[in-house]
């Protein structure tokens, strides 16, 4: 993998593609019960593709523009079935969230649901995600423990996959 980015130096999109989905594939290996979910080899081998990738992002301009290009385009082709677990993710997150929070939850769900805009929709799905993300992580490390639907760790990761695949991160 070292040797990719040599090999695609005038290619940097199609890079930082490869990295995402092997991210992506990983992280299905650990949801789906492959691999333990803190399986130390695996979670350190996602987080140096994720870091491979994100840094392709914010070095190359024109893969930061592809990619949010993108997004709502993706977000488009969406199944039926992935909004449905964005969907099922957030209302279960908005129930075991504080008041504040759970309103941030609500009006982000909304806007999915009922987007004003594409902008103001992929907004919403950024903040999901990154609120999913930090859940799923405080599950694992075992700082909060849910016993909804979320606790599983399945679900939630197969939702995070989801928005990461819309949002081409």
């Amino acid at each position: 993998m070292s040797q990719t980015p040599e090999k695609n130096r005038e290619k940097p999109y199609r890079v930082h593609q490869d990295f995402t989905i092997v991210r992506d594939n990983l992280r299905q290996k650990l949801a789906g019960g492959v691999f333990p979910e803190d399986h130390p080899p695996v979670v350190n081998l996602i987080r140096a593709v994720d870091d491979r990738a994100a840094n392709i992002r914010r070095a190359i301009l024109r893969v930061r523009e592809t990619v949010a290009a993108n997004a709502p385009i993706r977000l488009a082709v969406a199944t039926p079935e992935e909004r449905e677990k964005l969907m099922a993710a957030l209302v279960e997150l908005e129930s075991i969230s504080r008041e504040g929070f759970a309103q941030d939850v609500a009006a982000d769900r909304e806007e999915i649901a009922e987007p004003i805009s594409e902008a103001t929709e992929i907004g919403a799905v950024y903040r999901s995600g990154s609120r999913l993300a930090k859940l799923r992580s405080m599950i694992v490390k075992g700082t909060v423990k849910v016993t909804l639907g979320l606790g599983s760790g399945v679900m939630l990761g197969d939702v995070i996959i989801i928005i990461l695949r819309i949002l081409g991160l």
